[in-house]
């Protein structure tokens, strides 16, 4: 009975050191306003190959799955390439690559938003899962427009899709025209909320100097169980 005592006295710390635990602050960082980039270097979208001699070009981007990227960031904006030259490289010189940025657009007003994707190469559009611009192909800065109703306002999903190949100019903007708006304008960062990282905290959680303690206090009442358990056996 008694060691049945102790066996409980210990599971009771461990379960209160637990909780203890579960509200020691992470070293999280408040994750800033933008969207989320996946970076596949020389391929598309880490699915085929881009081959420099070949100027691949595609009509749409691939389905998935995808896999795990060369690089991994958040992008405040997508404002890459003007005014001139359009030369954004991210993996260096000759490098073709592609992007998939993903989160969530803050619509404040109910409306048809106008989006514009100038780009070079190609790149589209998707918000709330329906495709918005389609700007494909292997082609100069060159940009397309497309539109988009909400009845409400709220978050809503945002995916745009780039990559480039051929490594002559290279670069992508992302505009919008709200209602109301007269002039196209890069979509500013504080209406970009992106996906959450993998790893957002960077790291596991910090243990807190209590660990050891509701260890030992633990381990002391499961070895002070055990004595009596032994006594009363005797």
């Amino acid at each position: 009975m008694r060691s049945r005592f102790g066996f409980i006295v210990a599971l009771a710390i461990l379960l209160l050191g637990a909780t203890a635990l579960s509200v020691v602050s992470v070293s999280a960082q408040a994750i800033p306003h933008g969207l989320l980039g996946r970076y596949w270097d020389e391929t598309f979208f880490g699915v085929y190959p881009l081959i420099y001699d070949n100027c691949d070009w595609f009509n749409m981007p691939p389905l998935g799955p995808y896999p795990q990227p060369d690089m991994v960031q958040i992008d405040p904006t997508i404002n890459f390439g003007p005014p001139s030259p359009w030369n954004w490289r991210p993996f260096g010189p000759e490098h073709q690559f592609s992007v998939k940025w993903t989160g969530y657009i803050d619509i404040r007003e109910a409306g048809i938003y106008w989006f514009r994707l100038t780009s070079d190469d190609g790149s589209w559009l998707y918000i709330a899962d329906t495709l918005v611009v389609s700007n494909p192909g292997y082609h100069p800065p060159s940009a397309v427009d497309g539109s988009i109703g909400f009845k409400v306002p709220g978050s809503y999903k945002i995916v745009i899709d780039f990559y480039e190949t051929c490594d002559v100019e290279c670069g992508i903007v992302f505009y919008w025209k709200p209602p109301g708006a007269t002039d196209w304008e890069i979509v500013p960062q504080s209406v970009l909320v992106p996906e959450p990282l993998p790893n957002p905290t960077g790291g596991v959680p910090e243990l807190s100097l209590a660990l050891p303690m509701v260890i030992s206090l633990a381990a002391a009442a499961l070895f002070i169980g055990k004595r009596r358990w032994i006594k009363t056996t005797l």
